[in-house]
């Protein structure tokens, strides 16, 4: 059972549940905030609350998913453009024509469609992670060169040098830094899952102890952060902190869910969430627009629990039918020879 459970192996065999939950966790954590006067439940609330690890989960993923493409094919065009591609497809077909309707027939804003289209708005963009994901691709030739000549000092470098550069931004430029932090601070996830992409190629062992400690640092995040509020030379950093805890969780979640797959049979969910995972881009940007409809535009309210569990059904189910609808369209030979 050791080796079955405690193998890097595993974070590639399944990948695509681990994109499909991630997928899922992020929906159900944009829906649950719209409708934060309503009172929960402290479990929904924990759960759900939690749901922007999801996003963390995911660039972890990526970098270690980045390191297997490399290995197929050593070609940096090769690997950039199928990408590119993907997220071009779904930010020109989709995106950019929900914008207009947005900011042009619902709210008739211009300003507020130009601030989307450029990433100046508060919080960047409804579609932040787009940009976040594609400079992550950019970077990471650079990670993959200096993995191949086995010069791992240089990335650990590269990342405390980033760490500080946060840190001075924040200091420096702070009601900025809150502006675009949900996306500056989210690179370094990625940087650790390309750091383990060969540990996963290789099928290296994990050991115990790091279960362990992923464990604890999941359980600390109360105490630790309670600490840093109190700390004077701290309490202005913790949105930094935050995030940095959100990855380390991030990769606690993926071992849990790591243990999980492995013990227990679970044929459908895994079917369910495998099945999710093949179109995750395309839930990410449907929801939202989803959810912007719904809520921000047509003021749809509920204000029972019961009601609201009723509709997060009926969200998440054609979130994720119109999903892979969009999914085939995307893929569809009209829209492969249009990019």
């Amino acid at each position: 059972m050791q080796k079955k459970v405690f193998n890097w192996g595993n974070l590639s065999k399944w990948r695509d549940e681990i994109y499909g939950f991630s997928i899922l966790w992020i929906v159900l954590y944009h829906i649950f905030h719209s409708f934060k006067k309503v009172q929960f439940n402290w479990v929904i609330i924990n759960i759900f609350n939690n749901g922007m690890i999801g996003v963390d989960i995911f660039l972890f993923m990526s970098g270690i998913c980045s390191y297997f493409s490399f290995q197929k094919k050593k070609n940096v065009k090769v690997f950039l453009k199928k990408r590119f591609i993907k997220i071009l497809k779904i930010y020109l077909f989709f995106c950019i024509p929900f914008y207009l309707l947005q900011y042009l027939v619902f709210t008739k804003d211009v300003l507020g469609l130009i601030q989307e289209l450029t990433f100046t708005k508060f919080k960047l963009s409804s579609y932040w992670f787009l940009l976040a994901i594609l400079i992550c691709y950019l970077l990471y030739p650079l990670i993959y060169k200096c993995l191949e000549k086995n010069e791992y000092r240089k990335i650990i470098w590269g990342l405390v040098f980033y760490l500080f550069f946060l840190f001075c931004f924040s200091t420096i430029a702070q009601s900025t830094f809150t502006k675009y932090e949900i996306c500056l601070s989210r690179f370094p996830i990625f940087v650790i899952g390309s750091l383990l992409g060969p540990k996963v190629y290789e099928k290296k062992e994990i050991k115990e102890w790091l279960y362990l400690s992923c464990l604890v640092f999941l359980l600390s995040y109360g105490p630790l952060f309670y600490l840093i509020k109190r700390i004077p030379l701290l309490k202005n950093y913790v949105m930094i902190f935050n995030r940095l805890y959100l990855g380390g969780a991030a990769i606690g979640t993926i071992f849990l869910l790591n243990v999980i797959f492995e013990l227990f049979t679970l044929k459908k969910i895994k079917k369910l969430l495998k099945y999710i995972g093949g179109f995750t881009l395309e839930i990410y940007v449907l929801h939202l627009a989803l959810q912007c409809l719904i809520i921000d535009i047509f003021k749809v309210k509920f204000t029972h629990v019961s009601t609201i569990l009723l509709f997060i059904i009926w969200y998440v189910t054609i979130s994720i039918l119109a999903s892979k609808a969009l999914n085939l369209i995307l893929n569809n030979k009209f829209f492969k020879k249009s990019v």
